[in-house]
């Protein structure tokens, strides 16, 4: 094909080119514009959250610390015994699996 074929069909379809291209233009910048938008409020709420939340929990929380330290340390043998417990349970679950694949080579493989 030729410069001026290529001429003469862009002239044939000056209108739908120029219609699909102003609409791609349109769509870049709806997107583009919706990007920023969406970041620039996922800012704007960190910012808000950050400057003005944040210390008023803080400030909350400071006056009962006592209260909370005391009740987390209260908690903290239930705590251990939590982990001790999740622990042992996957410890036993090892191995039992470790146990199968025994069984399994020794059938497979004779050891």
């Amino acid at each position: 094909m030729d410069d001026k074929t290529i001429q003469e069909i862009m002239e044939r379809n000056k209108e739908e080119i120029t219609k699909k291209i102003d609409a791609q233009i349109m769509n870049d910048i709806t997107s583009s514009l919706s990007y920023s938008l969406r970041s620039n409020i996922g800012e704007a709420v960190a910012d808000f959250i950050n400057i003005e939340i944040k210390p008023e929990v803080i400030k909350r929380l400071a006056v009962k610390r006592e209260e909370i330290i005391e009740g987390v340390c209260a908690e903290v043998p239930n705590i251990a015994l939590s982990i001790s417990q999740a622990l042992s349970k996957k410890i036993a679950e090892a191995l039992a699996n470790d146990y199968k694949v025994s069984e399994i080579a020794k059938k497979l493989f004779g050891y």
